[in-house]
């Protein structure tokens, strides 16, 4: 397996959506080398401090941007702090898309089987896995 790779996961958050960013954080985060995550004030202080509490833990890099209305210009936020953080794979998804326990957890293998195969990117339907804030998750 090539550890070698430098793997970020983002996400662009609100305060409507914040519950469901942490969870999402919580779950890939740990298996990835950083994470990005976008958000637009004003957002509530409370998940501001979670956000620069659980920085380190989660190797956060927060970037405070306008909201876009511009879907390929929006995701251009993430793109240019991968390239600054010299990233080699970026993992996306909104904040109603939960990464199964088992994709989270088998995401660095996967990116490496598909890196060392030639591929650039992997879709992965997530939105399959929209998030119930109950006990299925």
């Amino acid at each position: 397996m090539d550890n070698k790779l430098k793997i970020a996961f983002s996400q662009w958050t609100y305060d409507n959506n914040f519950e469901e960013t942490k969870l999402c954080i919580e779950r890939v985060s740990p298996n990835v080398d950083c994470t990005i995550v976008v958000y637009d004030e004003p957002i509530d202080s409370k998940n501001l401090e979670w956000l620069n509490t659980n920085m380190q833990k989660y190797n956060i890099n927060l970037i405070r941007h306008e909201f876009i209305d511009n879907f390929p210009e929006a995701r251009n936020t993430y793109i240019k702090k991968a390239k600054e953080l010299n990233v080699d794979w970026l993992c996306v998804s909104d904040p109603d898309e939960l990464y199964s326990e088992e994709l989270a957890s088998n995401l660095r293998n996967l990116i490496n089987k598909y890196n060392s195969e030639g591929y650039n990117n992997i879709a992965v339907p997530v939105r399959d896995q929209f998030i119930a804030l109950d006990d299925t998750q």
